[in-house]
């Protein structure tokens, strides 16, 4: 026969501790199914606000080149398609990120 404390013991204490068990293991079930749901979308956007970032930094980068060869250069050749190689270089790069933030807008 068992005694009064372990009767108390068995039939409370324990179901209730196995109760507050079950129910954290629901709450972090929960709360890595919100996780795993959002996480995504924040590394999306992280993503495409750095893209958008480089983007912006290459592009002034590229126009004050520009602006400082075409000041370089003197009113005859205004307009002209003579350009250092670097230029070609930095458009390209801007081109492609924008292609990138394009596709990324369009996702």
């Amino acid at each position: 026969m068992k005694t009064f404390g372990e009767l108390i013991l068995y039939m409370a204490v324990l179901p209730l501790v196995a109760a507050v068990a079950v129910v954290c293991l629901l709450v972090l079930l929960v709360v890595s199914f919100c996780l795993h749901a959002i996480l995504p979308v924040v590394d999306d956007h992280l993503k495409r606000r750095r893209l958008r970032r480089r983007f912006e930094v290459l592009n002034e980068k590229l126009n004050s080149r520009e602006r400082r060869f075409q000041d370089e250069l003197g009113s005859a050749y205004r307009g002209s398609r003579l350009t250092p190689l670097s230029l070609v270089y930095l458009r390209e790069d801007v081109a492609a990120l924008k292609k990138e933030l394009e596709k990324l807008d369009a996702a």
